[in-house]
C-alpha cells in the first residue's frame, strides 16, 4: 500500500525520530483515499509506551523477565 505525503510530512516524522532517539518513536497519520490514492493531511506524534531501557536490546525489545 502506497502513501502520498508532502515534504513537510515527512520532516516531521524525521524530526520526531530523532526527538526519541535512542527510543523507537511511534505516531499516527492522518488522511484520506482521494480517487484511489491514499493521501496524508497530518502527522500525530505519540509518546512510546514501552519503557526507554530497552534501546539497548539488539531489535529495541527487551522481554525478559527482571
Amino acid at each position: 500500500m502506497a502513501i502520498e505525503l508532502r515534504r513537510e510530512e515527512l520532516k516531521q516524522i524525521e524530526e520526531h525520530g530523532r526527538n526519541e532517539y535512542p527510543n523507537e518513536c511511534c505516531g499516527i497519520l492522518l488522511g484520506k483515499e482521494h480517487d484511489g490514492r491514499k493521501v496524508v493531511s497530518g502527522i500525530l506524534p505519540l509518546k512510546n509506551s514501552r519503557p526507554a531501557n530497552n534501546a539497548g536490546s539488539p531489535d529495541g525489545v527487551n522481554d525478559r523477565p527482571e
